[in-house]
């Protein structure tokens, strides 16, 4: 039956579904055919695998039995011959059954066949390893990959066999890829491994022809977790775990990850404690706590734990793992002695996989009962004189800026305060202490790669990356910089940046700006009426702020008094909107970004010089970058920025079709001995525009237009064919552009320009 089987799967690979009315002599002359067209593709294309025959050292190695049937010579795989292959492969694993023999590296690929065969319990491959010569439990879920080593490419059939059963995955095509470690996974049943050798076979039909390849892997049948623990020599652990009544609870089907700490690491602890494993074992409560916070629900190896860290434990707080590149640390920066580190990678069990640590783990406290623990005793004090213990102690999670003993001291002393006097002024504590809390579990290098960040008071606090050590709202406090002194203190509930100054919000932007003598720019946005849109609860925003003598310099310019442009309520509201940006946006971002959108509607462009200067629409210099106020930041400038005032398209011309070297028409002196182009460029953004004519000197241009014809802000628009000659005239010409908008809009522009050396184009 085995046999029959086996040989159904060549057939397979290319049998078409047959009807079941169809004749059976009918059927049988259609899987001649196919056969003799498969044996025909085989011969054509001749392509072996010179490793075909197993070395001598393989069929030596005492690893191996000696009585191994050796594989199909090449002149049988050549001629097409697919039952002797199936055979050799059926009496192959049976005679490492019956000599329980090993299974070493045998014979691999042959026939124009990618790659190789590997295996994974995971379905992104992320942990792959070669099937042939292997050796896993029986798990599930298991995945069969067919690695592309060579450019078959994509659009292959490919057929499965495990222990002479099809699996085939029916979403064809097959892509093979072009390198290892990218071909198409199955799922496998584990109900098709068994316990001892089994065999995978691959039959590939690609458009580069036929394919074969197999493997030989060993399965056995996989332990328990804590049999594991137990094999390994991990007996306390396991001992715990009965004295705690878990045993049932890790023995189920899970799948679980167990964070195992070695026999050494419990007498550690037990050393530190000062205790007996008899007494640890007795408080069942705190035993069951401590072995439930090493217990993850799911099945994770190393790089996984990393790549989705932090992780809820069964103990119901999370754990964090890192990856160092020399290897894995499990909750780095909280206080224990030393790091708690992975030794045993990814131990597999057939309801989980455990990870050997060299440290029993505590559950982390919470984030007051870890500033406590580290002597930020005023913090802790003050926290519970504004009643806000319980809400800290909440799951959150929060990342809170701890300010030290000292930092306490000296803003008393600069208030001229005791600790007395500052708690009984309850309103002010809360909001100064919110203020040093923000939403969410971060990490100082997370902190910084997105500030600003708003506090739980409402403001917005800044951090900056000082090449690995850490600034808070650099500029703004009064004693100078505010340093992170430790960072990501982690706790049941968050993390603690410790810092070296108590932190004091900000002011909003107009009073920032007061403050540092922008007073003109203050009065402007008073008199256009919008302190309001600038204070809005919840808004925040990115001021580029001209100082006093930059409003000074542009009323010269205007030949304007103060008041005289603060009367144009129209016109003032358009120049500071385009000082605007919302929300608020750092000035590196800015950059980065060669600019930015603002209120008023158009960019302003911005990039840094060699000198690290910030210069914003070619010309104006910021001076100080990210002030930081409670709703925003502003860029402190020496010039008014003005937006484009143009109502509309404008004519201009170009040598090159796609408008890359245009110019402004109007009053333009153009050579026109070779072609050129008109284009209607438009300075704000249009409608697409249905019908758009061109005339010169009142004569049309002939135009290879598709309409709609289109206009944005930012680019050209359409051009002409090359400008007829017969339409100019050496002197003064004439350019119009008749446009009619989707809307029914009718608009004319135009333009005049000079022409000299008029020629033949």
């Amino acid at each position: 039956m085995r046999r029959k089987l086996m040989t159904a799967i060549a057939l397979v690979a290319f049998a078409l579904p047959v009807a079941a009315d169809e004749k059976t002599s009918t059927a049988d002359q259609q899987d001649a055919r196919r056969i003799s067209r498969f044996e025909q593709q085989v011969a054509d294309k001749k392509v072996l695998d010179a490793n075909i025959q197993p070395t001598d050292a393989a069929l030596t190695d005492d690893k191996n039995p000696t009585n191994v049937p050796l594989p199909p010579t090449p002149d049988d795989m050549s001629s097409g011959n697919m039952l002797e292959v199936m055979n050799w492969l059926d009496e192959t694993v049976a005679a490492m059954e019956l000599n329980g023999g090993d299974v070493g590296r045998l014979p691999g690929n042959s026939f124009n066949t990618p790659g190789f065969l590997s295996l994974s319990f995971a379905a992104d491959r992320s942990e792959a390893i070669d099937l042939a010569g292997s050796e896993f439990p029986i798990t599930n879920p298991a995945y069969i990959f067919l690695d592309g080593l060579d450019n078959n490419g994509a659009g292959a059939f490919v057929i499965f066999s495990i222990n002479g059963s099809i699996v085939f995955d029916p979403s064809a095509p097959f892509d093979l890829g072009g390198t290892a470690n990218d071909g198409n996974a199955i799922a496998v049943d584990p109900d098709l491994f068994r316990s001892g050798v089994n065999s995978v076979s691959a039959f590939v039909l690609s458009p580069q022809g036929f394919g074969f390849t197999f493997a030989f892997f060993r399965t056995n049948e996989a332990e328990l977790l804590l049999d594991v623990a137990e094999n390994a020599g991990l007996t306390i652990l396991v001992d715990a775990v009965e004295a705690a009544g878990l045993t049932d609870a890790l023995n189920a089907d899970g799948p679980f990850t167990v964070l195992a700490p070695t026999n050494e690491a419990f007498l550690a602890l037990l050393a530190d404690l000062e205790l007996t494993a008899e007494e640890l074992f007795a408080n069942t409560e705190l035993l069951t706590e401590v072995l439930t916070y090493h217990v993850i629900p799911g099945r994770f190896t190393t790089d996984q734990l990393a790549a989705n860290a932090p992780l809820a434990t069964l103990e119901g707080t999370a754990v964090n793992i890192e990856d160092t590149g020399n290897g894995f640390v499990i909750n780095p920066g909280i206080p224990v002695a030393g790091d708690v580190n992975i030794i045993i990678e990814n131990v597999r069990a057939s309801n989980g996989i455990a990870q050997v640590i060299d440290t029993v783990l505590l559950p982390p406290k919470s984030l007051l009962e870890t500033a406590e623990d580290a002597g930020l005793t005023i913090l802790v004090d003050a926290v519970d004189a504004a009643g806000l213990t319980e809400t800290l102690n909440q799951p959150g999670p929060f990342t809170v800026f701890a300010p030290t003993n000292a930092a306490f001291e000296q803003l008393l002393a600069d208030l001229d305060l005791t600790a007395a006097e500052l708690f009984a002024n309850t309103e002010l504590l809360t909001t100064v202490l919110l203020y040093h809390v923000v939403p969410g579990n971060l990490s100082a290098e997370e902190l910084a790669a997105e500030a600003p960040f708003t506090t739980a008071q409402g403001s917005l606090v800044n951090i900056v990356d000082n090449g690995g050590s850490f600034v808070v709202n650099p500029g703004v406090a009064v004693n100078g910089d505010v340093n992170v002194a430790l960072t990501n203190v982690r706790a049941s509930n968050g993390q603690a940046q410790v810092i070296d100054t108590v932190l004091l919000p900000p002011a909003d932007l107009l009073d920032t700006a007061a403050a540092a003598g922008l007073t003109t720019l203050v009065d402007a946005v008073d008199a256009a009426g919008l302190r309001d849109a600038l204070t809005a609860e919840g808004q925040t925003f990115t001021v580029f702020a001209p100082t006093n003598d930059a409003f000074a310099a542009l009323l010269t310019d205007l030949d304007l008094t103060a008041a005289e442009l603060f009367a144009d309520t129209e016109l003032l509201t358009t120049v500071l909107l385009y000082h605007v940006v919302n929300p608020v946006a750092g000035i590196d971002g800015i950059v980065a970004n060669g600019g930015t959108a603002t209120l008023e509607g158009t960019n302003v462009a911005a990039e840094r010089n060699g000198d690290g200067t910030v210069v914003l629409n070619g010309t104006i210099n910021v001076l100080a970058e990210d002030v930081l106020a409670s709703n925003g930041f502003a860029q402190v400038i020496n010039g008014v920025l003005l937006p484009a005032m143009n109502p509309g398209p404008q004519l201009a011309f170009g040598f090159n079709a796609d408008g890359s070297d245009a110019q402004g028409l109007d009053g333009a002196a153009i050579d026109a001995s070779q072609p050129f182009f008109i284009l209607l460029t438009p300075l704000q953004p249009q409608d697409d525009i249905s019908v758009v004519f061109f005339a010169l000197n009142g004569s049309l241009v002939s135009l290879d237009l598709q309409p709609p014809y289109f206009l944005n802000s930012n680019f050209f628009g359409n051009a002409t064919t090359p400008v007829n000659p017969i339409s100019l005239v050496n002197g003064t010409n004439l350019a119009t552009a008749f446009i009619q908008t989707n809307d029914g809009r009718t608009i004319t522009v135009n333009a005049s320009f000079e022409i000299s050396n008029l020629g033949t184009p």
